[in-house]
């Protein structure tokens, strides 16, 4: 069922004569009350010309006034945060209603979510802050800049990227630093790490994703990937894709090295991309407005969502595949 969201009863008329078509003598009786319920002023639907119900659209959320930068989700907990232009981090509860809470009122790079929903590091001009989202409550800052950063499905390690080069691993139980890697002195542009916490890819200005034992403290190797800004690690840490700047999915084997099929479909730069656990599945989008599910096993696409109005710069996956989140 879909589930959309006013800020007040009047714009109730408006959605029913927008969004229902129907041949039901009830339901035309209900489009009639409508018309003749409505406010002094308006907008009245002269069609069902609105996007129907039934479809894949739970709801819409719009207290952001910029672009969003960064998104993560917890079906678990049925949370999402969102990082802005406008200087807010918030975060939204997904069927409870449409309104939000500020949880940062600064600009922030990057921020992710434990799988539980209960915990979240987020990025701030100087610092990764981790919360506690229960009680909406900074619990401690590690002192580091990070360009992109991901934390593990349990919220016990997270793993960060800075424009020194470096990715920097920490422990947050023990609130420390564990280990530091240098591969090279470009700007880290993103990285994503796996379930376990075991593995971790990254890629840099430098051109190269790279695939990380996270345990051992070693690169496992090194491809070359450009231009690429967005790589998703499946859970399992089996697949590494890399979102291309030419429309091209890129997709490789971290255990043996293999290119995977080529995900071909964007018109335009891959802005963010997401895989689900055992890497078969994933979700991309891009300058060309879509929302695109694919079948990475053979490289077809599954479904195409449209109907956004701008570039979607950001987007999630649920780990149970039910859900997913794009964000203008």
């Amino acid at each position: 069922m879909r589930t959309y969201y006013f800020e007040t009863f009047c714009h109730l008329p408006s959605q029913l004569l927008g969004r229902i078509e129907s041949r039901s003598s009830r339901i035309r009786s209900l489009l009639a009350s409508s018309r003749a319920c409505g406010h002094q002023y308006w907008l009245r639907p002269l069609r069902a010309s609105l996007d129907r119900g039934g479809g894949p659209l739970v709801g819409t959320f719009g207290e952001h006034e910029g672009p969003i930068i960064s998104v993560a989700i917890s079906e678990l907990s049925q949370r999402v945060i969102s990082a802005s232009s406008d200087m807010t981090v918030r975060m939204w509860d997904l069927y409870r209603g449409g309104r939000s809470t500020i949880l940062v009122s600064g600009f922030s790079r990057c921020l992710d979510m434990s799988e539980d929903g209960k915990t979240a590091a987020i990025s701030s001009a100087e610092t990764i802050d981790v919360w506690n989202l229960e009680a909406r409550t900074c619990l401690f800052s590690f002192p580091t800049r990070a360009e992109a950063l991901a934390l593990s499905h349990s919220g016990q390690l997270l793993i960060s990227g800075n424009d020194a080069g470096q990715l920097q691993v920490w422990d947050l139980s023990a609130r420390r630093l564990r280990d530091t890697f240098t591969p090279s002195e470009a700007r880290v542009i993103d990285v994503a790490i796996s379930v376990s916490g075991a593995k971790a890819a990254s890629i840099s200005e430098d051109r190269f994703l790279r695939i990380w034992d996270l345990e051992k403290g070693v690169d496992l190797y090194r491809v070359l990937c450009y231009p690429s800004r967005r790589v998703a690690l499946s859970g399992d840490g089996k697949r590494v894709l890399c979102a291309m700047n030419n429309g091209v999915i890129r997709g490789w084997s971290t255990i043996n090295g293999i290119s995977l099929a080529d995900l071909v479909g964007h018109k335009g730069a891959v802005l963010a991309i997401s895989m689900n656990l055992d890497g078969t599945r994933a979700i991309s989008t891009g300058e060309d407005r879509s929302l695109r599910l694919w079948n990475v096993n053979t490289g077809a696409p599954m479904r195409v969502f449209e109907g956004h109005t701008k570039r979607i710069s950001a987007t999630a996956m649920g780990s149970t595949e039910r859900l997913a989140i794009s964000w203008l």
